[in-house]
């Protein structure tokens, strides 16, 4: 009875930590990338995983990527 319950115990955990792990790769992708944003303004693209790029000048215009 107690190898049941350590088999269900450890299915439940693996299918636990494969969901973070999807979840977490998804969370890297900028939401809003190829939007436009502004430099003067922090964290115009809403996210940390977003960086606002410049598009020449003037300096204010950009548009938000991925970090990574």
């Amino acid at each position: 009875m107690t190898y049941v319950k350590l088999v269900t115990l450890a299915v439940f955990m693996l299918t636990t930590f494969l969901i973070v792990e999807t979840m977490n790769i998804e969370a890297r992708l900028c939401p809003t990338a190829g939007t436009a944003c502004s430099q003067r303004r922090g964290n115009s693209c809403g996210g940390i995983e977003c960086i606002c790029v410049s598009q020449g000048y003037p300096y204010d215009g950009g548009i938000c990527k991925s970090r990574n």
